[in-house]
Order: structure tokens, then C-alpha cells, then sequence
């Protein structure tokens, strides 16, 4: 006789998802919006004491998004992330699943510490890996998008062994920057993009593009598609700042990319005080290799290049981004 489960006790929303036998106990997310220089700062993360090599694991993106948008509940959402950190860190340091093309940001050669990861090729798996951690204290060393606006599901998630910093650019850059990159006409049509898109009048738009319904998506030129997208992002990574609880703000951290790149050490001083963790001989050579410290000439006429293509109706939302820039340049560190 074959026993069935109650269907009612799968669905039961009393039922609910826990993770207790933790494993990860330190993360850092080198956080901001696309473009805004996050894997230049998870390279020199990685250069520092105890940290991992940058990873880019789509489920701190994708999870988050999901319970923004209401899609997963509190229990399920939290679970998921603690699994999944602790079993890409368990993978880490066994060298499984781990990242050897030579140019990818992700990749073990763009990192410190290239020989460690291929010696890990050859340790053993199991409890060993379970004593090494508890030796080496690892920090996992994560890459997400806008995890800012999901702070207080992260810091619920993960408490106090999760800090965030927060890389602030030049909004106008970042427009610009994607604009480069085809982002106005690229998500949800290329099968080579991946971020989430939802329905709107039986067309698939941009998820940043949820909260602007005075607009025709099909008839904005991609600039103005991507200034309201990225007013989007620095709008909905304020709120989740204020929304996140105050007694996990301190374990945020604000800096600027043209600080780091103007200043690097200091900035790097600061960071490895906010971590509790030193330099490494590895850090010069990875400043060498992000060609850090530079000049940033680049910057001077960005706004105006984007402001010039569009008409009054964005007005309000280029005030705004202005707005929220220089809240956020309040926080900075440097």
C-alpha cells in the first residue's frame, strides 16, 4: 500500500522553512547598481585577509527580487538565501563549481590568490571542508545587484554576519553606461540578458519599468527608457536604506567610485577596518591590475548628455535622481 501526503499539509502556509544548521558565518556584499564599479571592489575585496574571490551567485539577485515583488514568502525567501550561501561557500573551498575562464570578473585569475583555488582542486570534500572553514573563517565575497533595496530581508536573513558596501557612481554615468551596453532595448528581448521582466498590455517590459505608467514603454527612445530605470534603482535602493532596520545600519558601508579611484588606499583602510581584516601582499598588485589610482576625466559632461535628449516630461525624475544622488554622497566615507 502506497501512503500519499495531504496535499493541504504541502500548501499550508503554517508550515514553515527554517535553516539551523548554519554554515557560512561571514558575507560581504560588494553592492550598487549595474555598472557602478562592483567588480572593481570585490577584486580588492578578495585582496584582503580571509576573503573570497568575487562570486556572482544569481539567487542573492533574483530571491531578492522575488520578495520585493511579493512573489515568495518571508520564510521561504530567508531559507533559500542561507542555503544558498552556505553551500557556494561549502563549494568554494573544495574548488567545485568554481570559475577558471581566464577574463571572467568572476573568474579565479581576474582574483587574489590564484593558487589557492587550484589547490583546492585537489583537497578533499566532505567533513574536511567542514574543518577548514572552521580554521580559515572564510568570508563569502558576493556580487549582487541592488541588494540595498532588500536590506531588511538580507540583514533578517543573515543578521549580523552580513555587511553591505555600498558602491555609490555618478547616476548619469550609469545611464550612459547602459546605453553603451544596450540595455534600452536589449532586457526582455535578447536571450542573452537576464534580468526580470514583467507583463504590461501584453508586452514584456523591464522590471524597473513597474512604477511608470504614464509612459508608452514601446515608444520611448532607449536614453529615456534607461533614465527611468536607473531612477528606479536609485530611488528603490534609498527606501530599502531607510526601510532597513536601524540596528543593522552600521553594518552598512557607503563609498564612491570616484573616491575609490582617486584614493584607493585610504578608501581600503576603511573597508578593512569596517570588515575587521588586514591588507595582504596581494593588494598592490590588484590596485596594479584595476589600474587604480586613476584620473576620471570622463565625468565632466555626462549629466548634460543625457539631460540634452530628453523633454520636460523627465524633469521631475531628473530632479529626483539629483535628489537621492547627493543623499546618498551625505554617507559616503570619504
Amino acid at each position: 500500500m502506497v501512503t500519499t501526503f495531504n496535499k493541504d499539509f504541502s500548501l499550508n502556509q503554517s508550515v514553515k522553512l527554517v535553516r539551523l544548521n548554519r554554515l557560512c558565518e561571514e558575507i560581504v556584499f560588494s553592492d550598487g547598481i549595474g555598472s557602478s564599479g562592483k567588480g572593481m571592489l570585490s577584486h580588492i575585496l578578495s585582496s584582503l585577509e580571509r576573503v573570497e574571490k568575487q562570486s556572482n551567485h544569481t539567487a542573492f539577485d533574483y530571491i531578492a527580487y522575488l520578495h520585493w515583488l511579493g512573489k515568495i514568502t518571508d520564510d521561504a525567501a530567508s531559507t533559500y538565501l542561507k542555503t544558498e550561501a552556505d553551500q557556494q561557500l561549502y563549494h568554494i573551498m573544495m574548488g567545485r563549481d568554481v570559475n577558471f575562464r581566464p577574463k571572467d570578473s568572476t573568474g579565479v585569475m581576474q582574483n587574489a590568490f590564484k593558487l589557492k583555488y587550484f589547490l583546492r582542486l585537489f583537497m578533499s570534500e566532505g567533513d574536511s571542508v567542514i574543518n577548514r572553514i572552521a580554521k580559515e573563517r572564510p568570508i563569502l565575497n558576493e556580487a549582487p545587484h541592488d541588494a540595498l533595496r532588500s536590506s531588511k530581508l538580507f540583514f533578517d536573513t543573515f543578521e549580523s554576519s552580513l555587511k553591505i558596501i555600498y558602491i555609490i557612481r555618478n547616476p548619469y554615468e550609469l545611464i550612459l553606461d547602459w546605453e553603451r551596453r544596450g540595455f534600452g532595448q536589449r532586457i526582455g528581448v535578447d536571450p542573452r540578458e537576464f534580468q526580470f521582466s514583467v507583463k504590461s498590455n501584453d508586452l514584456s517590459i523591464p522590471m524597473f519599468m513597474i512604477n511608470y505608467h504614464e509612459f508608452n514603454y514601446e515608444e520611448l527612445l532607449p536614453i529615456e527608457r534607461l533614465t527611468l530605470m536607473i531612477h528606479f534603482c536609485v530611488k528603490s535602493n534609498m527606501e530599502g536604506y531607510i526601510e532597513c532596520p536601524k540596528i543593522y545600519k552600521n553594518q552598512i558601508l557607503f563609498t564612491h567610485f570616484d573616491d575609490l579611484c582617486s584614493d584607493p588606499w585610504l578608501i581600503i583602510q576603511k573597508i578593512s577596518d569596517f570588515l575587521r581584516v588586514d591588507r595582504t601582499s596581494k593588494t598592490q598588485a590588484i590596485l596594479k591590475k584595476e589600474n587604480l589610482p586613476r584620473n576620471r576625466f570622463e565625468i565632466m559632461n555626462c549629466k548634460q548628455n543625457v539631460t540634452n535628449k530628453l523633454d520636460q516630461r523627465f524633469e521631475k525624475y531628473i530632479v529626483e535622481i539629483d535628489q537621492i544622488y547627493a543623499n546618498f554622497l551625505v554617507m559616503k566615507i570619504a
